[in-house]
């Protein structure tokens, strides 16, 4: 039983493709560092930057009337 099983996993170490060398196949293709924000990111952080410059707007013109 054993020796079957040795034998199958020798028989697909030799017929499966050569590894690359120097980097993990499932990392392939990833950049390290921030990540560009999606679209949905991008148009809620545009909504709090909106939001933010009416505060603005609305906080400087009470204190200068006042």
């Amino acid at each position: 039983m054993k020796d079957v099983r040795r034998q199958d996993a020798k028989e697909r170490k030799e017929a499966a493709p050569p590894r690359i060398s120097g980097g993990d196949p499932d990392l392939e293709g990833m950049v390290a560092g921030p990540q560009p924000l999606n679209e949905w990111q991008v148009e809620g952080l545009a909504a709090f930057e909106e939001e933010d410059a009416e505060e603005e707007e609305g906080a400087s013109a009470t204190s200068s009337n006042g």
